[in-house]
């Protein structure tokens, strides 16, 4: 080559979020990776976010077993449709797949009129592929080196919208009996750091400067995120939490979930709590932030509250389990609250 131009490019992909975690090691432990999934499959079925599942063979196997399974005639769209392969939510793809068929699945995702919500793929599914809607990419397993690793992961967001790459693994998965396992790739499911800069470390580059907030990077970085949605979103997980650990405690099952309100007291309840929380100084201008976050009553906090009333019964118990951070405020929203659960 004469006078060639050498051109370099950042890999980052900014907009796909990255993160792992660890997965049990028998192989009935699949149930609890593919449980969320198809459940969420068969509830919003073409509107499920298309998703690349990777695996070995006879993982990906399995996982195409349990969701037929699992949904039986439902596995079809629309439902009651014929229980032929192009009708179904989700399909296969591995290098013993029928040639027309793995043509036939690439050909419907690129042009737009696939009913495939979710594939199961070896690493027979890459180079070459384009499809640009992806939105997921789920690993169950690790996969040997970061370049196919990244090549894998990066199917997902081709659209630039947001995107997600997750890696389940075990201690079979990273055990050093695996021989042609590279130790980044180890480190990368393991370690406590930033996944977008290890992997961007790999290839030497740097991460550039961050313009969204941090819950957007990694899992390593959203446990660091203060952002209004992450503080709004990790009261909600603080009541849930303190709910579960009282069921734990005294035996109570799903079955005694607390009884609610109707639908009418539900209303004016929420509605009573908001123009609280619209009282408030500095309030008013949104649902989050500002006053709201800094007294502990969000619009999230109030659902919480009106969610589970009936384990509030006294002002004691609200600043025991709601991160409300004012005595005056938890009395305000216990004198709100008295009025139903003691008509």
């Amino acid at each position: 080559m004469i006078s060639a131009t050498e051109i370099l490019i950042n890999p980052n992909r900014s907009n796909i979020y990255l993160s792992s975690s660890r997965r049990g090691n028998r192989g009935d432990e699949l149930g609890n990776i593919l449980d969320p999934l198809v459940q969420d499959l068969q509830a919003k079925r073409m509107d499920f976010p298309l998703t690349i599942v990777y695996g070995s063979l006879e993982t990906i196997s399995s996982c195409y077993l349990y969701f037929s399974s699992y949904l039986g005639s439902e596995q079809y769209e629309p439902l009651g449709a014929e229980s032929l392969a192009q009708n179904r939510l989700f399909s296969q793809f591995h290098a013993q797949y029928p040639e027309h068929e793995r043509q036939r699945i690439v050909d419907g995702l690129v042009q737009g009129n696939s009913k495939i919500r979710v594939i199961f793929a070896t690493v027979a599914f890459g180079i070459g592929i384009d499809i640009p809607n992806i939105r997921q990419i789920v690993h169950i397993g690790v996969p040997y080196t970061m370049e196919e690793y990244f090549q894998e992961a990066g199917r997902a967001g081709r659209d630039g919208l947001p995107a997600k790459a997750h890696v389940y693994y075990n201690s079979y998965d990273i055990s050093e009996g695996k021989k042609h396992l590279s130790q980044v790739m180890r480190d990368y499911v393991q370690k406590q750091k930033c996944k977008r800069e290890m992997i961007l470390g790999y290839f030497g580059f740097q991460v550039p400067t961050a313009s969204g907030p941090l819950h957007q990077c990694c899992d390593y970085h959203k446990t660091m995120c203060d952002c209004d949605d992450c503080v709004v979103a990790s009261v909600s997980t603080m009541f849930e939490e303190t709910i579960q650990n009282e069921e734990d405690q005294t035996g109570a099952s799903a079955e005694t979930s607390p009884k609610q309100l109707e639908p009418c007291a539900e209303e004016q309840l929420r509605e009573e709590l908001n123009l609280f929380r619209l009282s408030l100084p500095g309030n008013g201008r949104s649902s989050v932030g500002g006053t709201s976050l800094s007294s502990g009553i969000t619009i999230s906090l109030i659902d919480d509250i009106v969610k589970n009333i009936f384990l509030l019964t006294s002002r004691e118990e609200i600043e025991a389990r709601l991160p409300i951070y004012s005595n005056s405020h938890a009395i305000a929203v216990w004198n709100i609250i008295q009025k139903y659960v003691n008509p």
